[in-house]
């Protein structure tokens, strides 16, 4: 066996990869609703305070490295920001998560399910399985940490129980 195909030997029992293609018959329509939000108050300080000391940063290695690395520390900062956007240090509840709250309540009142996927465990999922918790939303998680028993669990729990009607993944 070549090299690569013992690394996805390895790696394929974390990994679920389909293309498009293969899945879009069994795929419902997709709703797309874009919403604008503000920032609140401590998210903007924060997010104001982050970009100045990145501003502060890049234009420091600007004249120093690669722009290879350069493009990582903006990487970097980008993460941050959009962390950030989620949820401040600290907080709870976000603009960004009361409209999915108001989304999901509304979801379920129309007996339906749902997918959400977030880039982010900490400042993501686990905080929004948080709020549905608060909220007594049943609801199942869908992460890297999880054993591949425990990802196929979730999946199957989603699909075949019907109190279940948030899938959160990563």
């Amino acid at each position: 066996q070549s090299i690569i195909q013992q690394i996805k030997k390895l790696i394929d029992p974390y990994m679920l990869r389909r293309l498009k293609k293969s899945v879009l018959k069994d795929l419902p329509d997709k709703n797309r609703e874009e919403k604008p939000l503000d920032l609140d108050s401590k998210q903007k300080r924060e997010y104001e305070a982050a970009l100045a000391q990145g501003r502060r940063e890049l234009s420091a290695y600007a004249d120093t490295e690669s722009d290879a690395q350069l493009r990582l520390h903006i990487f970097a900062l980008l993460h941050k920001l959009k962390k950030i956007c989620n949820f401040a240090e600290g907080q709870h509840s976000s603009p960004k998560s009361e409209l999915f709250l108001e989304y999901v309540t509304r979801i379920i009142e129309n007996n339906e399910k749902v997918l959400v996927f977030s880039q982010y465990k900490s400042k993501g999922i686990t905080q929004l399985g948080e709020i549905l918790k608060c909220h007594h939303i049943k609801f199942t998680e869908y992460h890297g940490k999880l054993s591949k028993s425990q990802k196929e669990q979730a999946i199957t729990d989603f699909i075949n129980q019907s109190d279940i009607y948030v899938f959160l993944g990563t």
